[in-house]
């Protein structure tokens, strides 16, 4: 795993197309989990790439529309 640091040392992958660093603003009890409430306090695009899209189960590409 080939990890680099954003400007605040907080590790991130550095094969990635991009990488968000955020801090919970909130957390909210809901049954048997809970929903975290984030605030982006740093993002960087890398590189450009399709993106990796995981839907029930199982990876997709994005699919290409014909124009019009």
């Amino acid at each position: 795993m080939n990890l680099a640091q954003a400007s605040d040392d907080v590790p991130y992958l550095a094969d990635s197309l991009a990488y968000l660093d955020c801090g919970a603003v909130d957390i909210i009890p809901a049954g048997d989990h809970h929903i975290v409430v984030g605030r982006v306090d740093q993002l960087g695009v890398l590189r450009d790439g399709p993106p990796l899209i995981y839907f029930r189960h199982q990876y997709l590409r994005p699919l290409t529309l014909p124009p019009g």
